[in-house]
């Protein structure tokens, strides 16, 4: 079991096994928002989420990501999901997501 978030995407342009690049690609999921990626305005997250609460974004977030990682890291599958506010930033709704993940090679 390996845990990804979005607190911060460290690049590593030679991963050291298949493992980290398959966990840096859902970093990487996490890390994008919807529309910058050009012909792929699907990939990642929306938008809209910023401005929400924590507590309303933890289903909106499954029910978005789990098709997301199908469909562009099939080799990682969600086991749960956490939302955590920023360190003082409870009244913006900034937050981190994290993942529990397994990785299937």
């Amino acid at each position: 079991m390996y845990e990804i978030t979005n607190k911060s995407l460290k690049i590593n342009y030679m991963p050291d096994n298949p493992i980290e690049e398959i966990l840096q690609n859902g970093r990487t999921i996490l890390t994008t928002f919807a529309g910058t990626v050009p012909l792929m305005r699907e990939f990642a997250q929306d938008w809209a989420l910023v401005d929400r609460k924590s507590t309303e974004v933890t289903n909106i977030l499954l029910n978005k990501l789990i098709p997301l990682f199908k469909r562009y890291e099939p080799r990682i599958r969600i086991n749960s999901l956490r939302v955590e506010l920023k360190e003082g930033e409870e009244t913006t709704g900034d937050f981190y997501i994290i993942l529990e993940v397994e990785v299937i090679v």
